[in-house]
């Protein structure tokens, strides 16, 4: 059995497993998570690894399925329908205990068992068979773990030009040696991206840490620059030794890398004849949307149904919270539900239009009530009515995404 065989690589493959879960329907997440590099480097035509490892874990789900001898309730099925509730139709922890009769304590022993066995099917199944080097835990893996707990919990908007100050302040409170000439040159126009602010600063500090470490530097030039794609963090430092002063930041450059790929970020380092580049680079979705929906259910709802579309999706419950999302996010086209109890959904529609930063975004009302023209009459873009399918949804979006 697995857990002879192989104990600490079936529980490390245990762990990842769960964390991949939790992201299912996130191909991006899935390509730069440890969990693919047990399935190796084959490539299959018309298939990426992350598509192949997604499609791995649902037909293994399928096969934990008892069939319909065995009702949702009965203790034969309660793995399968651990995996498959929570996972793949995403619903919440009581939710689930609800569905199946248990406590919540006892849902949560079940899921680790459901995990395990899930894990026993992929183990079987695809990493075995293969007959190759099982991979070692890295020394980095708690590190990418814990930043990917961060990110879950830590996603905001970030202005660019507060995190470069943000670096005066680190370099500054650092060993710096003495007449270090600095230069901050902050962005033009604001570049403000939804991000974990807590791990860009720790990204940075891991190479502010690298730099103030090594004696023979001289001067220090930091700027922030964003185009459609991507934002950009760019540190320059001139140096006589720059060669002894490269290999001294790559590990922290690699460090700062792990620490931004929950982000879909990246640090890289670059040479030049007595001088350093270090470009910190964070993707950015062509399109966002901003959903403003007093239950977070139903936003959690958007987000399963778009999460194979090429935007990245920002919920808020406070509709306060949702006007000052708009002038600084800007998003795409923004989800407004109509019946909130702080505020009328009608109120936010008319302030968003009549906020000169906020007018032009598309606005798609979204609600149980058949009232389609007054949302045009009031300047909607579009309506949708509620219980919506995914296809629907997409469909209300194809014109902005």
């Amino acid at each position: 059995m697995v857990l002879k065989d192989k104990p600490s690589q079936f529980e490390q493959f245990c762990r990842e497993l769960h964390q991949v879960l939790a992201h299912l329907y996130d191909y991006a997440y899935i390509l730069n998570h440890p969990f693919c590099h047990w399935w190796g480097e084959k490539e299959e035509p018309g298939i990426t690894r992350s598509q192949r490892v997604r499609q791995a874990i649902l037909e293994a789900i399928e096969l934990l399925n008892p069939g319909p001898r065995h009702s949702p309730r009965a203790p034969e099925a309660r793995s399968y329908q651990i995996l498959l509730q929570r996972f793949v139709e995403g619903k919440t922890p009581l939710q689930v205990s609800k569905e199946l009769g248990i406590t919540e304590r006892q849902l949560y022993r079940n899921q680790k068992e459901a995990i395990e066995a899930l894990g026993a099917v992929l183990w079987e199944e695809y990493i075995t068979p293969q007959g190759r080097d099982i991979p070692q835990e890295q020394p980095h893996d708690q590190l990418l773990n814990e930043a990917e707990r961060v990110q879950t919990a830590s996603d905001q908007p970030v202005d660019l030009a507060e995190i470069l100050l943000d670096v005066a302040h680190l370099l500054s409170a650092s060993k710096a040696p003495p007449g270090l000439s600095l230069h901050l040159k902050p962005p033009s126009h604001p570049i403000v991206i939804n991000t974990s602010r807590s791990l860009l600063r720790q990204a940075l500090w891991q190479l502010i840490e690298g730099i103030v470490s090594f004696p023979a530097f001289q001067e220090i030039t930091i700027d922030a620059q964003r185009d459609d794609s991507a934002a950009y963090i760019q540190t320059v430092i001139s140096s006589p030794e720059s060669h002894r002063l490269a290999a001294h930041l790559s590990e922290h450059v690699t460090v700062a890398s792990q620490i931004l790929a929950p982000l879909h970020g990246s640090a890289s380092l670059q040479e030049e004849e007595g001088q350093i580049s270090i470009r910190l680079q964070l993707l950015i979705q062509q399109s966002t949307i901003l959903v403003v929906e007093d239950n977070q259910e139903t936003i959690n709802l958007f987000e399963r149904y778009l999460a194979d579309q090429s935007c990245r999706l920002i919920g808020t419950t406070n509709p306060k919270e949702a006007l000052r999302l708009a002038e600084e996010v800007r998003p795409s086209v923004i989800l407004l539900d109509l019946m909130m109890p702080q505020e009328d959904g009608w109120e936010l529609l008319q302030q968003l239009k009549a906020n000169p930063e906020t007018t032009s975004i598309p606005i798609v009302v979204c609600s149980v009530l058949p009232q389609e023209t007054l949302a045009n009459l009031l300047g909607a873009s579009g309506y949708l009515r509620k219980p919506f399918t995914r296809a629907e949804l997409v469909e209300a979006l194809a014109r902005w995404l």
